[in-house]
């Protein structure tokens, strides 16, 4: 009987050392689940080959609408929509061997700017850390992050995850996620710990959808080609010609 009951204690003993970390797989806002969460939706990023949104980014400046349009590994778009004063312009970078393409077109003086950049030199001018970096420093606990599920927020419709401390020239992101798909909606800069973010991107809604909220203007995997990408009518060719010696 003495057996038992000093088999009971001890193992009500650790039971009761073990609950929190217990607890802290079991709650889906804990820490360590937090983190286990981001790393799937990060993870199923990468399952993305193309990919076409219409964007609102909202910041100092104002508002502007655009179109991204996005081909792996890292060949981007972006067309100006709105304002009207900038309707029209365009910004792509791909890269290009070792280095990077970067073009930005005018449409009002019929003007392309093409310049080559070093990887180097392009990230560290940008001060933007790579992935591998932020998913070590959230396993170390350097980057701190917490997670809202849908239903939890003003707005129910997304996921939040919250991540403070990063190096950069954004120490916090907020990162808003459809639970359904994990593909991004929206996501918040902030160049300090301030309540108001320095840049907001949004995916925008078609607001002629049947649907009286709209319906999500973003398409994933539509079989782009780098000619797709990059074609800018009426000189399609240009955005693929091979630059002269010296860029």
């Amino acid at each position: 009987m003495n057996g038992w009951v000093v088999a009971a204690v001890l193992l009500l003993g650790g039971v009761l050392a073990l609950a929190p970390t217990v607890w802290s797989w079991l709650d889906p806002a804990s820490p360590a689940r937090t983190v286990e969460r981001l790393f799937v939706v990060l993870s199923s990023w990468n399952g993305i080959r193309d990919l076409v949104a219409h964007v609102v980014l909202r910041g100092v400046e104002g508002e502007t609408a655009a179109r991204v349009t996005f081909l792996a590994p890292a060949n981007l778009r972006l067309d100006v929509l709105a304002p009207e004063s900038l309707a029209g312009t365009v910004f792509a970078l791909r890269p290009v061997g070792e280095e990077w393409l970067f073009v930005h077109y005018r449409p009002g003086m019929d003007l392309g700017i093409e310049a080559r950049i070093a990887a180097q030199e392009l990230t560290e001018s940008l001060h933007l850390p790579a992935l591998a970096e932020v998913e070590e420093a959230l396993r170390r606990g350097e980057v701190q992050v917490s997670y809202v599920p849908a239903g939890g927020l003003a707005d129910p419709t997304f996921d939040e995850y919250d991540l403070g401390g990063l190096p950069g020239p954004f120490p916090r992101i907020v990162l808003r996620v459809d639970p359904p798909t994990s593909l991004p909606r929206g996501v918040a800069l902030y160049a300090d710990l301030a309540q108001t973010p320095t840049l907001t991107i949004e995916v925008a809604r078609d607001s002629g959808a049947a649907d009286p909220t709209g319906e999500w203007l973003m398409e994933v995997n539509t079989g782009l080609e780098l000619r797709d990408v990059f074609r800018l009518d009426p000189l399609p060719h240009r955005w693929l010609a091979p630059l002269p010696p010296g860029g």
